[in-house]
């Protein structure tokens, strides 16, 4: 399902193209919103066009902290401790409530510098 999901996505990302191609201000500036291909081939599998000169938001995220930053506890270590004290991920669905994981999420972003993205 989550390739066919891509693949209207990007079917969206053309339909709007076309309209910003069609207004004057928009065309000036050239503005379009970069696309890919997808191709589902069944709602588990498919292909996504590989682009040329780019890098997963993971990699850009831990590009732009400081040292300082990277040394300090972050959010992969406190998920993985986390997943670790109940064994497996199963585990962690089947044991963990609510509070507990809003209280884990609440804990892991408290660990990413508010700025990063604006960096």
């Amino acid at each position: 399902e989550e390739r066919r999901h891509d693949q209207r996505i990007e079917q969206l990302y053309e339909v709007m193209n076309g309209i910003l191609c069609e207004d004057a201000a928009c065309s000036q500036r050239q503005l379009r919103v970069k696309t890919y291909q997808v191709i589902a081939m069944t709602t588990r599998v498919g292909l996504i066009e590989w682009v040329k000169n780019t890098k997963p938001l993971k990699e850009f995220m831990m590009d732009e902290l400081t040292n300082m930053e990277k040394k300090n506890q972050n959010a992969m270590q406190l998920h993985k401790q986390w997943t670790d004290k109940h064994k497996c991920y199963m585990g962690m669905y089947k044991n963990a409530g609510a509070a507990e994981v809003e209280k884990e999420y609440r804990r892991k972003v408290a660990t990413i510098p508010w700025d990063l993205l604006r960096r």
